[in-house]
């Protein structure tokens, strides 16, 4: 690699590099590095703030490099503490593997999965004696693990903290050691977990890994990072019309941020965009516009996108149908809360607050009666951005 491959590949989305000078030199050597990256599966979706990791792997894939995709599915049984004032509740090792596999299809949309080291922690842990797991731990001290912030705050507030979750970031260092990992790419709230890798692997003989940390890409209220438990995220496999509309919600303070975490276009074009929203030259709702299309185009393609930017277009701009709206054919008076349901785009439970906040529509009437039946065709309009036509038979 030359000198300005290697300057882009540690500067773009990058916040902070542990090692960099070793990095770096094994990058010039053309080593094939062992890149590590761990996901905890707890939720049922990855979203655009994950994707931010997902590119730079990609980058270094592209490059030839071996990623190794960890599914914490030992660790996730109790959960990273990483951020969280209170303690996380323990999850079965069926409820975890069951979201392992929903990942994996989600991660093809940014890595090439036939490329991917897939490995699970159970794979050790499962198997592992009390004296082993002893020796490991006795390598640290409460007082290191007590040093975050968060555990701090729970000091103060007189909150618990439960011994797996001192133990969490040693579990996560140790997986470095069995993967014989050169490097791991994590978002920036991961440094110190990784860091423990660090004391680890010397004293089974391998050099400590390089970490890279990525930027946590702020969610959609413009306050705290992406999260799905905040409810400010856009997911990784959200429909275009769902991810574009998103995307146009975003405070025009984060356009720049969101352009430079989320998207791959290139430094010179992020900096014009920056420039006319800046001189006001460009409408921040123009510079929307391009980012809701790029982002669409990256999970979606180029054609999705097109339409993606289409519907937005003609739905909230000139305030019309979508032109592709396809009919769902309903029998007389069927309950409309039903046919909604049956479509599995919203929970029940989201759908009945829906109803109960008015934000329901059959031909342009509110209903807010959960046991409203449709007795005509017509088009429902769900929230601000889910139409539905329907057809009696």
């Amino acid at each position: 690699m030359t000198d300005k491959e290697i300057d882009l590949l540690l500067s773009w989305a990058v916040a902070e590099i542990i090692d960099k000078d070793k990095l770096i030199f094994e990058l010039k050597t053309g080593k094939i590095l062992r890149i590590k990256h761990g996901i905890d599966p707890t939720t049922p979706d990855l979203h655009l703030g994950h994707s931010v990791v997902y590119h730079k792997l990609r980058s270094f894939q592209e490059l030839g490099h071996k990623i190794i995709i960890l599914m914490g599915d030992f660790t996730a049984r109790f959960g990273d503490p990483t951020g969280k004032l209170t303690a996380r509740t323990f999850r079965t090792k069926t409820e975890v593997r069951k979201q392992s596999s929903r990942y994996k299809k989600q991660l093809g949309k940014i890595l090439e999965l036939k490329k991917i080291e897939f490995r699970y922690n159970s794979e050790w842990y499962d198997k592992m004696a009390l004296d082993e797991f002893l020796r490991i731990i006795g390598n640290f001290t409460i007082h290191q693990m007590l040093e975050r912030n968060m555990f701090q705050e729970r000091i103060k507030n007189k909150k618990p903290i439960l011994i797996p979750e001192l133990i969490y970031p040693i579990l996560q260092g140790y997986d470095s050691v069995m993967l014989k990992a050169d490097i791991a790419v994590v978002g920036q709230d991961q440094l110190f977990n990784e860091i423990q890798a660090r004391t680890l692997q010397p004293l089974y003989g391998q050099k400590p890994q390089a970490i890279l940390a990525t930027p946590l890409l702020i969610g959609l209220d413009g306050k705290q990072k992406m999260s799905q438990s905040l409810k400010n995220y856009i997911g990784i496999t959200e429909n275009a019309d769902e991810m574009y509309g998103k995307t146009m919600s975003i405070p025009d303070a984060l356009i720049s941020h969101y352009f430079r975490l989320a998207t791959k276009l290139p430094d010179e074009k992020i900096a014009k965009i920056e420039n006319g929203v800046e001189t006001k030259t460009l409408n921040p709702m123009e510079a929307k516009k391009l980012l809701a299309y790029e982002i669409v185009k990256t999970l979606h393609g180029e054609n999705r996108a097109r339409k993606a930017e289409k519907f937005f277009r003609e739905t909230f701009q000139k305030k019309q149908l979508p032109s592709e709206l396809k009919p769902l054919k309903i029998k007389k008076f069927s309950s409309l809360f039903e046919i909604i349901a049956e479509q599995k785009i919203f929970s029940r439970t989201e759908l009945r607050r829906l109803f109960k906040q008015r934000a329901v529509e059959f031909n342009e009437s509110v209903v807010s009666d959960i046991n409203f039946a449709v007795n005509v065709s017509g088009v429902a309009k769900i929230g601000k951005k889910r139409f539905f036509r329907l057809e009696i038979f």
